[in-house]
């Protein structure tokens, strides 16, 4: 399995570029602008920076959730480590479609209670999702071979983990849209001709910018603005209470 994920890692350099430029479009979709006409270049390969390390300290934490617990069991056997996992597999297999189910169920109700509003969206949450769905991608591929051994191909280990990036960059796009639209930042920008106050009081709200633009959103009015950068004299933040 290790040496798979070692293989497949190859692509994995595309597939955040990808991703990022994909949770720009996710983002800016939302407020009706189409980001990718304002990216450059250098921007397209680098929009994956913002999250890379959140996606990281997300597989540290599901890696070390797991691995303490299934050493010590597997010392306690005194099995090879080979041996241990075949052994697990085969007395997880009969039982798959029932652990589908169960991280179905708890997939549904987190998804049910953000989209009641009873719960906000969280990275505690976001973590729950992606794992649930790993989860779910993994016992649904996984199958006995030719010799009786449970084994998963890998364009299905591919094929998971592309879902769950993809996922995982969907609902951090969908917190960062929650945050915006709720935040309590002031933002003032000067331009050549006006001031523009982006705060709850005005509606408007800064969504952010590139190289060569700004972006904003006047909630009231339901227009969106890009402001070229070379027009701003000064733009201030000021944290609100």
């Amino acid at each position: 399995m290790i040496n798979r994920l070692v293989k497949i890692s190859s692509f994995s350099g595309a597939v955040l570029i990808f991703c990022g430029v994909l949770k720009l479009i996710f983002f800016y979709q939302s407020f009706d602008i189409s980001i990718v006409d304002y990216l450059s270049f250098s921007e397209i390969i680098t929009s994956f920076l913002d999250d890379v390390n959140l996606l990281l300290i997300f597989f540290i934490i599901m890696t070390l959730q797991s691995l303490p617990v299934i050493n010590l069991v597997r010392k306690k056997s005194k099995m090879n480590t080979d041996d241990f996992y075949n052994h697990l597999m085969s007395v997880i297999y009969p039982y798959r479609y029932r652990y589908v189910l169960l991280f179905a169920i708890v997939f549904a109700l987190i998804s049910i209670l953000l989209l009641t509003s009873v719960f906000y969206i969280n990275y505690f949450l976001i973590y729950c999702l992606i794992f649930c769905t790993i989860q779910i991608m993994t016992f649904i591929t996984i199958y006995k071979d030719d010799d009786n051994k449970i084994d998963i191909t890998n364009s299905s280990i591919l094929i998971s983990v592309t879902i769950s990036i993809i996922f995982a960059i969907f609902l951090l796009a969908r917190h960062n849209i929650q945050n915006a639209c709720t935040g309590q930042d002031s933002v003032t920008i000067r331009t050549n001709d006006t001031i523009i106050n982006c705060n709850s009081q005005t509606g408007i709200i800064y969504l952010g910018k590139t190289d060569s633009y700004i972006f904003l959103k006047d909630m009231k009015n339901q227009t969106s603005s890009v402001i070229p950068v070379r027009e701003i004299k000064e733009l201030s933040f000021r944290k609100l209470k």
